[in-house]
């Protein structure tokens, strides 16, 4: 399951947590587009095997994606 989210709500995200940024954390806007980008040319490549969730929506509707994705894993 990739949980994907534009990299605007991620920065916001880790920024709302108060905490110190982390070395990983601390890249550079490019690094992170680029990470992200690889990832969904895999998931476009393999999408029965990956599977993408929307995580710039809220944690509910985040939450109730992957239990479906999850689901209909264990129900296969």
């Amino acid at each position: 399951i990739l949980l994907d989210a534009e990299l605007s709500v991620s920065a916001e995200r880790v920024a709302g947590r108060g905490d110190a940024k982390d070395r990983f954390e601390q890249e550079q806007a490019a690094f992170f587009g680029r990470v992200r980008q690889t990832y969904l040319a895999l998931a476009d490549a393999e999408p029965e095997r990956i599977k993408v969730v929307d995580a710039g929506r809220t944690l509910h509707e985040v939450r109730d994606a992957v239990q479906n994705i999850l689901e209909s894993f264990c129900n296969s």
